[in-house]
């Protein structure tokens, strides 16, 4: 660490690799035949729409994990983590990949949910309106809503009372920004009175006593939520991940159950159940919606990669290397799915055919310092420690002081340090004394 390096093999270095290398007759360098950038894609790329769901209501989705509700990754209050490079973008079977998937579908339910359309009353009230009262279908012998009683006045007075408990919410949020986080649980508190029907005000409750470790009061805001909106799934779901994460298993799973029956059919709901079965340890659950999403949905590339990551974590290799071919095929200018066939070959132990993978994700996206620390790194697996110091230095190069680059360091230095070993006269042997 620290030393100053430019693009490329430096001189010195690359005498000093010839030099060792011919001193071990050859040994360790071997000749071979022709010598996650994680994109953030639309949800249709994804299958993650719902029937009849608009682009316009999911448009610039956060690549953030959901799977820690946090401040930062509660939908609409982003805290302003900064953005990732594409192309230093992290490996695709990194826990993020399947994070960003679940975030974008959370996102796109948490602003479109067919379940959860309601309206205030006057008075804080809240009025129930289902997916047929949306299309019109009748609810009383003469086609009458319940909802269209409402004279205009009441409706814009609800609709009044909601925008200020929403302006309350966006106060909360930059109060728990500050730290004044008494002040953000009083407007939260506020928001619900005036609307008891607002779906983010009971997510920044939960995630605001989350922060403040009061885990009854977390569970507490999922129960009103659940309360004030049962036909809200994304209740259901936001409350199995607190469970889950707080050790109720038993819970967890009887609310993410009640999430999927809510949500049966619709593709977004798929990666969000395989997210929370496999940080259950629900293996053989986690794989059915993983293949339910792609049977579902088999034009969408994130389903087969997810999928093929499952494969590939049971260990059916061959599996996972169909998965991730046929998201090549569909995706052929994203290294991703190069990325990962590349990682599978390796664990089977054919590094030709992963530094093949490798070098075709590294063909792609250049600058992608995943792909070109993994060709790095089996390039010196086969023993071609030219290539590998090559390797090693373009991470470098791309971005000094970051935790690749300390890796391409360590890489080169056990290099050097393997070449000069084996270059040392091995020591006689003492004869065995009779």
């Amino acid at each position: 660490m620290g030393r100053g390096r430019s693009r490329g093999v430096g001189r010195g270095r690359a005498l000093l690799v010839c030099a060792l290398a011919a001193s071990t007759a050859g040994i360790f360098l071997f000749a071979r035949a022709g010598g996650m950038e994680g994109v953030q894609r639309h949800l249709a790329a994804a299958g993650l729409f719902a029937p009849g769901a608009s682009a316009t209501g999911v448009g610039g989705v956060s690549a953030q994990p959901a799977a820690a509700v946090s401040p930062e990754d509660t939908p609409g209050t982003d805290l302003s983590a900064p953005d990732r490079k594409k192309e230093n973008a992290p490996d695709p079977n990194d826990p993020e990949f399947m994070d960003s998937v679940v975030q974008r579908a959370v996102e796109s339910m948490f602003e479109n949910h067919p379940h959860a359309r309601r309206e205030m009353k006057p008075g804080g009230g809240v009025s129930a309106r289902s997916a047929a009262d949306e299309k019109g279908d009748a609810s009383g012998p003469h086609g009458a809503k319940g909802d269209d009683d409402q004279k205009p006045s009441d409706k814009e007075d609800a609709k009044a009372l909601s925008a200020q408990a929403s302006a309350m919410t966006a106060d909360a949020v930059a109060a728990m920004k500050a730290g004044r986080f008494d002040e953000a649980m009083g407007l939260l508190e506020k928001s619900l009175e005036l609307d008891p029907a607002n779906r983010q005000s009971y997510q920044t409750l939960a995630t605001l006593s989350r922060r403040l470790g009061l885990t009854d009061q977390e569970l507490r805001a999922y129960d009103r939520w659940m309360e004030a909106l049962p036909d809200d799934a994304v209740a259901r779901y936001m409350a199995a991940q607190a469970y889950t994460r707080n050790g109720y298993d038993q819970e967890a799973v009887a609310r993410l159950r009640e999430f999927q029956a809510m949500n049966a059919g619709d593709p977004r709901a798929y990666p969000m159940a395989a997210d929370l079965y496999r940080k259950l340890g629900m293996r053989a659950e986690e794989g059915a919606a993983l293949q339910q999403w792609a049977a579902d949905t088999p034009s969408a590339p994130d389903a087969h990669r997810a999928l093929g990551d499952y494969y590939r974590r049971m260990g059916d290799y061959g599996a996972a290397l169909g998965e991730y071919e046929t998201t090549a095929a569909m995706t052929p200018n994203d290294p991703a799915a190069y990325l990962q066939m590349g990682n599978t070959y390796r664990r089977m132990g054919q590094y030709e055919d992963a530094l093949a993978q490798y070098e075709q994700a590294v063909a792609l996206r250049p600058g992608n310092l995943s792909a070109l620390s993994q060709l790095a790194e089996t390039q010196r697996q086969v023993g071609d420690y030219a290539a590998a110091i090559a390797s090693y230095e373009r991470v470098i190069a791309a971005e000094p002081g970051s935790q690749q680059a300390a890796g391409a360091e360590r890489g080169i230095t056990r290099i050097e340090r393997d070449l000069a070993r084996a270059a040392q006269p091995a020591k006689p042997k003492k004869p065995k004394s009779r």
